[in-house]
């Protein structure tokens, strides 16, 4: 048998690494909007609710019990706050007033956990609050919101009515597990600007379910209580696992947008100027320049004709011998590279010879360098500013 706290400890757990990670992301260095501001605020108080439900679930705590109850109370008001963010505009005063006061409905089922009215007055008012916040997203003027507005409104909403829909789960024991969490995912999936579509939910579903089936078959599982559990399992981890990838991608791609953003007003007057801007950049921080006093210890022409084909080669192109190199210029080419612990080798000027090593996450060591390339061409335009 499959511990029952322990699968939702790890539901929740998954669900918690979503929200938080997200959270953190908006939060990066830079400045806000008021948008991001409060996505922050809501995740991150969420993220905490399910990190310390799954610590609760995990550990048996009565003290993590009573926080997530606390927090549990909390919520509906939170997304409101989103909602209300994302609308530009005040909810309607009734429903403020009403979301501020059952969120003491938190605070009272932590205190008479005992009593029976505690858990499912809790359980009325989180699903009837995501529930309010929810058909006021739905009913919203979409005509006063631009096409921008409307899409990330549309990914909030589908999120939160997968939330609403799940939340009940939490406090009925006829379920096996609480599925709230995947309900969450879904909407940390849609805020970071995925959409799945039906083909890729049913797709999603069936590989969790192919997986929590193998799984069960080797742990010799059969009751349908455990499957259920070993499922959601599968599909929480498969769900934060698909957030997180698509944070890197998104960090990756504002990485690599920041730094064409840096080339394009770095001061192109001359070449010290030029890489003095250019390496304020996190991505070219590392930069080295030699000129040919600095590679004395190589050859400049067995170098300079390595570039013939292009300007900007990566230690992947150096070592495929596919590349047209000659021995001479891939040995010494690794060489330098190895030894300034650098991805890229860019020429800038052929006479008298420069060349720019470089360490960068932003770019690919394959051929898709565009970014360098950029680079390349505007110091070799500094360097021929500087020698007039």
């Amino acid at each position: 048998m499959m511990d029952p706290a322990l699968a939702q400890a790890m539901v929740d757990g998954f669900a918690a690494l979503a929200l938080l990670a997200y959270a953190l992301r908006v939060g990066g260095h830079g400045p806000k909007s008021a948008v991001q501001a409060r996505l922050r605020f809501v995740f991150l108080l969420a993220g905490l609710f399910y990190g310390l439900r799954a610590l609760f679930h995990f550990t048996g705590a009565a003290g993590f019990e009573a926080l997530t109850l606390v927090l549990a109370g909390a919520l509906p008001l939170g997304g409101l706050l989103l909602a209300e963010q994302l609308l530009r505009r005040h909810a309607p005063r009734a429903l403020k007033v009403a979301l501020l006061a059952g969120a003491l409905t938190g605070p009272a089922a932590a205190l008479f956990r005992s009593a029976a009215w505690a858990e499912p007055a809790l359980a009325a008012y989180v699903v009837g609050g995501l529930a309010a916040v929810l058909v006021l997203a739905l009913v919203r003027d979409r005509t006063s919101l631009t096409t921008a507005e409307n899409g990330a409104l549309d990914r909030m909403t589908a999120g939160l009515m997968t939330v609403a829909a799940l939340a009940a789960t939490d406090f009925v024991d006829a379920f096996p597990v609480g599925l709230s969490g995947l309900g969450v995912l879904a909407l940390v999936h849609g805020a970071a600007g995925a959409t799945i579509g039906g083909r890729g939910t049913a797709a999603v579903l069936a590989v969790a379910l192919w997986l929590a089936a193998g799984a069960a078959a080797g742990l010799g599982l059969s009751a349908w209580t455990d499957f259920a559990r070993l499922a959601a399992v599968v599909l929480a981890g498969l769900g934060a696992l698909a957030v997180l990838l698509r944070l890197q991608a998104d960090h990756a791609e504002a990485r690599r947008l920041s730094l064409l953003r840096t080339l394009a007003g770095a001061e192109t007057s001359s070449l010290e100027a030029f890489l003095a801007a250019a390496t304020r950049h996190p991505s070219l921080s590392d930069l080295a320049l030699l000129e040919e006093p600095d590679i004395g210890a190589y050859d400049a022409e067995t170098l300079a004709r390595a570039f013939e084909a292009s300007p900007v080669l990566g230690a992947g192109q150096v070592a495929d011998p596919a590349t047209r190199l000659t021995r001479d210029a891939r040995e010494q080419l690794a060489d330098l590279l190895r030894r300034h612990s650098a991805s890229h080798a860019i020429r800038i000027t052929t006479k008298p010879l420069r060349l720019a090593l470089a360490a960068t996450e932003a770019t690919r060591t394959g051929d898709d360098v565009v970014e360098l390339l950029i680079f390349q061409r505007l110091a070799a335009a500094a360097a021929e500013r500087s020698a007039r």
